[in-house]
């Protein structure tokens, strides 16, 4: 039976394709037992690296290397007994990295022709946790596993410290599981504080998510002293209050915000919102970790700006206190490149919850004061016939695994007027078992649903098609609402 792993991430796909087992079900998923080919895309480069279990070996152990190398800052050189390696990792100026890929282990001397490609710290991170996520599935080459050499403290201690020597490779890194582990080498201090921009100070007794210096810390902030000189006072006046009045209140202001949110307009048109809702979900979806799982809705309080910008958040339970910093509205705060203070002329009022199981919902933090217009649709007869026939040729373009499901995957999927499949939904059971089945989500380009117009975000128009995937292979595509 042929199947298929993908391990995404915004820089790097990796996908691995081979066979397994018959008698997979939702509850015992395929094993992929036998590797037939292995492909890493990477952002900026068309044409992916690939090849076959030896290619994906020798990508694994070389990455791993080269990233524990980074970390402590000591060379590990490969064992003697260990075999020629396809794949190379060697560090450049300006902080990149160019990986190799060798069509031949011995592929100089045999005339293959090398391929090399210079990874920023951003690609080369988001690499190795795509690694690590294939690494971490346990129905992906469960016969093989990756064998470190273990680095003793006395080679590690280079007289130079740890952040000095990371330094170059971070430079510009926003992966917060990168950072994590190379600050898990330091000493805890007594109080953990992001460093303050160089902003106005404010008398706001709370302040919305990241702009705050202590912001990321979990804890509450600390009230002005008397000794401060006044502001406006803010509309939380306490954590009890705050639990009564909160659907009634403006949200509090925050240090880099205090103009934006005290003179601009709230949004209250429920199209408007509902665009701007919309365009929030597709935000956090798209930088959404599968690995964040937790025990309870974390609920928090986003305000964005009538261009989509998240201006700033507000955490409203505990339990968002304590994942603040590892929920993806802490990668889409707007900072101006030039410093200073985020500015909007208007801004919708939003409540966000992640769900336990992974779904977040959004909604208006005072809900809808009427029902949102509809969003403009396709709907001429040659324009549809057009749309239909071009999906159908990117979704057989990309579908080239065997079918392995028995009954038809119906799906519900927007393309643009330019033919960008922008949205899909499942519609039936079978469609959310083998979802990962199709080339959905590999097409979709969510990004190119909306566009900014005069500074507001607006929905393009889209036609909407229902897809059916059939178990002969075949694709079936005809208009939501007919011909």
């Amino acid at each position: 039976m042929v199947t298929r792993r993908k391990y995404s991430l915004p820089n790097c796909t990796l996908i691995l394709e081979g066979l397994s087992e018959a008698g997979a079900t939702r509850e015992n998923p395929s094993v992929l037992s036998v590797l037939v080919n292995a492909e890493c895309h990477l952002q900026g480069y068309p044409q992916p690296l690939g090849g076959g279990r030896d290619f994906l070996e020798s990508l694994v152990r070389v990455t791993s290397r080269y990233a524990q190398e980074i970390l402590s800052g000591v060379r590990v050189p490969p064992s003697e007994d260990s075999p020629p390696e396809i794949v190379r990792l060697a560090p450049l100026d300006n902080h990149l990295h160019r990986l190799t890929a060798l069509t031949d282990p011995a592929g100089a001397s045999l005339g293959g022709t090398p391929r090399h490609l210079d990874l920023t710290s951003v690609q080369l991170f988001d690499l190795v946790e795509a690694i690590d996520q294939f690494l971490e599935d346990s129905c992906a080459l469960p016969d093989w596993s990756l064998e470190l050499q273990p680095i003793s403290r006395k080679e590690a201690n280079t007289g130079q410290p740890l952040v000095q020597r990371a330094a170059p490779a971070l430079l510009g890194v926003s992966s917060l599981a990168a950072a994590a582990l190379v600050l898990s080498f330091l000493p805890v201090p007594k109080e953990i504080r992001r460093p303050e921009e160089p902003v106005p100070q404010s008398s706001n007794s709370e302040v919305l998510e990241g702009s705050q210096a202590n912001a990321g810390t979990g804890e509450p902030p600390t009230p002005p002293t008397p000794a401060e000189p006044a502001a406006t006072p803010s509309p939380v006046a306490s954590p009890s209050e705050d639990e009564d009045k909160k659907s009634d209140e403006k949200p509090a202001s925050t240090d880099d915000l205090p103009k934006t949110l005290d003179t601009a307009e709230e949004i209250t048109d429920p199209t408007k919102l509902n665009t701007l809702q919309q365009f929030l979900r597709q935000q956090i979806i798209a930088k959404s970790d599968a690995k964040i799982t937790p025990e309870s809705d974390l609920v928090y309080r986003v305000n964005v700006g009538q261009d989509g910008s998240v201006l700033g958040y507000k955490p409203e339970n505990q339990a968002a206190k304590d994942y603040s910093g590892d929920t993806p509205l802490t990668g889409l705060r707007y900072v101006p490149t030039e410093g200073g203070t985020a500015t909007a002329e208007s801004y919708g009022d939003f409540r966000v919850v992640f769900k336990p199981n992974g779904q977040p919902e959004i909604s208006p933090w005072k809900g809808y004061s009427g029902k949102p217009s509809p969003a403009p649709e396709i709907t001429d007869d040659a324009e549809l016939g057009r749309l239909a026939a071009k999906t159908r040729e990117q979704i057989y373009e990309k579908w080239t695994i065997k079918p392995i499901f028995e009954n038809p995957l119906e799906f519900r999927v927007g393309v643009t007027e330019d033919g960008t499949i922008v949205e899909y939904s499942p519609i039936n059971q079978p469609a959310y078992d083998y979802e990962g089945e199709t080339p959905l989500a590999e097409l979709r380009q969510y990004q190119e649903s909306f566009v900014e117009k005069d500074g507001e975000i607006q929905q393009k128009p889209l036609a909407q098609f229902k897809v059916v995937f059939t178990p002969r292979g075949i694709v079936e595509i005809s208009p939501v609402r007919g011909w």
